[in-house]
């Protein structure tokens, strides 16, 4: 399972902020291969979705619902899915809730996520796929590791327990590896997959910190690339929630 908590401030009314959040259209339109289908009777509404993992792209259709409390600013968004083959499913529920921000003017946006996949990328796990990958992340060849790390991407993204063994088989050193690349492609997958590491134990933050992924990931912030530098950000964000690793950011952001 994926959990997401954020904190967004937008220098924008309350108001302003939830005329769009409370609009499933304007919503949409601000998430890349997203789209909108039909509205039902019951108030859900049919969408699509186009997940890029690595090298793989999936196509989901489902069901979503959306229930609103204005005079409280709050929301709650709950769906349900599949891929088009029906072999992979999508369960995903959030909550949102818009506050004002006094100085400077402006609004906060908290926002509480569970996503949890399943199906056929358990069972590549289970048919013992997992130490074949770890290796392929070890590779010289780019178009090897690229591979390899979007398919072990797609699983992290299918499950906790399936995370858990991922990193049992030996995966983080090679993916903290991947982020010295000379593939964008493979430091992005691999910035993104270390911030979902760092969400598998209360003490895992400080142990990917210990294993040297501070560094690069600085690096990766100076990059040209707006796509590596969002991922750096996510991954140095997720580190930084363990208060013993801040001063190690900031130290590794002085050197570089």
């Amino acid at each position: 399972m994926i959990e997401v908590s954020q904190r967004i401030e937008v220098p924008a009314s309350p108001q302003a902020v939830w005329a769009v959040l409370s609009d499933p259209h304007a919503v949409v339109e601000c998430v890349k291969g997203a789209s909108l289908g039909e509205r039902h009777e019951d108030g859900s509404y049919d969408a699509g979705l186009l997940v890029s993992f690595g090298p793989a792209k999936v196509t989901f259709r489902a069901q979503f619902n959306l229930e609103l409390e204005p005079a409280a600013m709050t929301g709650k968004v709950s769906s349900r899915g599949k891929d088009k083959q029906g072999g992979t499913k999508i369960k995903a529920d959030m909550t949102f809730a818009v506050t004002e921000r006094a100085d400077p003017p402006g609004s906060i946006i908290i926002i509480d996520a569970k996503t949890e996949v399943s199906g056929r990328m358990a069972m590549i796990v289970e048919g013992g796929a997992l130490p074949t990958l770890v290796q392929m992340l070890k590779s010289d060849d780019a178009g090897i590791h690229y591979e390899a790390v979007g398919v072990v991407g797609n699983l992290v993204h299918s499950s906790q327990h399936i995370k858990r063994r991922v990193l049992d088989e030996g995966a983080l050193q090679p993916v903290i590896g991947l982020l010295s690349s000379k593939c964008n492609e493979s430091q992005r997958e691999a910035a993104l997959l270390l911030g979902q590491f760092a969400t598998t134990e209360p003490d895992f933050k400080a142990r990917i910190v210990q294993r040297g992924a501070v560094p690069p990931l600085v690096e990766m912030l100076g990059n040209g690339d707006a796509q590596l530098q969002e991922m750096a950000a996510f991954a140095l964000g997720r580190l930084a929630q363990n208060a013993d690793n801040q001063a190690g950011v900031v130290q590794a952001g002085e050197e570089v």
